[in-house]
């Protein structure tokens, strides 16, 4: 269960941090595989050491809002570097 919660946290911020770079660059997201973006963000985001120190912060607070907030933190850098 704490797991789902994880990737549902992952999923949603690597979304919002892709729809916050689209609304700046619509001709651009119109164009984009979202689900490579989104599977390669994810994936870097799980590799950095303030992810893993976010989901230790979770499972000892189960704050999962203040999980959220972290790793959109986190995802809208890393989205970046991939889109450029």
């Amino acid at each position: 269960m704490e797991n789902d919660i994880v990737q549902s946290a992952v999923q949603q911020a690597v979304r919002q941090a892709y729809a916050d770079w689209a609304v700046e660059h619509p001709n651009l997201a119109a164009v984009i595989d979202r689900i490579v973006i989104f599977e390669r963000s994810a994936e870097r985001l799980r590799e950095t050491d303030e992810y893993k120190q976010a989901v230790a912060g979770y499972h000892e607070s189960r704050n999962e809002l203040d999980l959220f907030n972290q790793l959109l933190a986190l995802a809208g850098p890393i989205l970046q570097q991939l889109l450029g």
